[in-house]
């Protein structure tokens, strides 16, 4: 008998245990991993980069590894992917803005550690990160 039964208290912990010692052994191993690699418990969500590597021959070498365990893949539709029991909606041409400009005001509530962190984190970027292509 291999794995544990379904519905029992202890299944989804031992599998996210054989899952994470898994996706680690894999990723020090293959030439080539998903940047994009998200789990729940056995069902994952990858972000794949086609050009490098073929779907099929990835799902291939993960299927190597153990005799008991069968990756399956669906691809994208439409720029929609279903995922558990939600419908991924891939919008390419809407960009969110990463940048609010909203910081904490010296007269908030907030913990002073909080303030300090947010003015660090500022001081950290202007000295470390470019801002121009002739900074760099």
């Amino acid at each position: 008998m291999r794995g544990t039964a379904m519905g029992k208290s202890l299944s989804p912990f031992i599998a996210n245990l054989f899952m994470s010692k898994f996706e680690t052994e894999a990723k020090d191993k293959f030439e080539y991993f998903p940047r994009g690699w998200f789990r729940y418990v056995d069902d994952v969500f990858a972000v794949f980069d086609t050009k490098t590597i073929s779907l099929d021959n990835f799902v291939a070498k993960l299927n190597n590894r153990f005799s008991t365990i069968k990756f399956t893949y669906e691809m994208e539709h439409n720029k929609q992917l279903p995922f558990l029991d939600v419908l991924v909606i891939r919008n390419s041409e809407n960009k969110k803005e990463t940048a609010t400009l909203k910081y904490i005001p010296n007269d908030s509530h907030h913990p002073f550690q909080h303030k300090m962190a947010s003015f660090n984190f500022l001081i950290h970027r202007l000295l470390n990160f470019p801002l121009s292509k002739e900074r760099v």
